[in-house]
């Protein structure tokens, strides 16, 4: 994906915001024992949680949740998937963009920033992390659409600097971490989708918020591709191109995207607030359970 086509996308929508198991068995030879508790003991029992608000667990009126949120459900898959208890960290911060998460300056990590203390992490626990989960991206858009205004110049300083971070950050836990351990990175759904019960106005801003969206996934998989990590499908996970109309109790008639964005997140709230419910977390974590479960592959997108 070049530069041109992703702010081509990024500008496009301007007028709007963007934003199963292996166990031990109890039965069998003693030299079958003795192998799966071996392979048991040198299995990566740790992981890695990194990102903003999201990945943080944060919802209105109840905070951050770090073991809670799409992370905790992971963690208990994990802890089920690998058959022992799995160590979580999760370093997630609240309002994290792709530049505080370099820099700093946005939460306080020893190390000064959430990816020098990543990294330190990874190298401190090389070999025994089985997963680093990140969801990173957002913030560096989505602060440009206030109050339903339009800041264009910070749309597209937003995309550079996404473009010039994300493949950093992304090679650079790849680096820590080496080559073996998976490295699952979220794209987004798309908040901005509720707009579409504002009447025409709103209607015509989600569908160009859309096209916004659709940038950002692309990048964020295209990025993800070229430092050996995957793309969990959290777009796709709260159907956010499924634009079939269907009949919602609540909503009237409205495209199924758009129901999906109003049940698991509490942008059709009072609160209006762009972050994921606990139905929508546990629709993230399924996003990231399908990707471990899949495994890396060279068509993952």
């Amino acid at each position: 994906m070049t530069i041109s086509r992703f702010r081509s996308l990024a500008s496009a929508a301007a007028a709007v915001a963007l934003a199963v198991g292996v166990t031990v068995g109890a039965g069998g030879t003693g030299g079958q024992d003795a192998a799966q508790a071996m392979a048991a003991a040198t299995t990566p029992t740790r992981y890695l949680a990194l990102g903003d608000s999201l990945a943080a667990g944060y919802q209105p009126g109840r905070g951050d949740a770090k073991t809670g949120g799409y992370v905790g459900s992971v963690d208990r898959y994990l802890t089920w998937k690998l058959g022992r208890n799995v160590a979580t960290t999760n370093l997630a911060c609240s309002g994290e963009s792709s530049t505080t998460m370099l820099l700093a300056g946005k939460c306080s990590y020893r190390e000064g920033s959430q990816m020098r203390a990543a990294e330190a992490f990874l190298r401190q626990h090389r070999g025994e992390v089985a997963l680093v989960t990140l969801t990173l991206g957002a913030n560096d858009i989505q602060r440009c659409a206030r109050g339903g205004a339009i800041d264009l110049p910070c749309l597209t300083d937003g995309a550079g600097k996404l473009f010039r971070n994300l493949p950093e950050i992304y090679g650079r836990l790849r680096a820590a971490a080496g080559p073996d351990t998976r490295i699952i990175i979220t794209d987004y759904y798309n908040p901005f989708l509720a707009s579409w019960l504002s009447g025409q106005s709103g209607k015509d801003a989600a569908k160009q918020s859309a096209l916004a969206n659709v940038a950002l996934k692309e990048y964020i998989g295209a990025t993800a591709r070229a430092a050996n990590a995957q793309r969990a499908r959290v777009a796709d996970a709260l159907r956010d191109d499924d634009t079939t109309l269907v009949s919602d109790p609540t909503y009237g008639e409205v495209p199924r995207n758009v129901q999906m964005i109003c049940t698991n997140t509490w942008m059709c709230t009072d609160t209006k607030d762009i972050h994921a419910n606990d139905k929508g977390y546990r629709l993230m974590a399924n996003a990231v359970i399908a990707q471990w479960r899949t495994g890396l592959t060279t068509t993952n997108p």
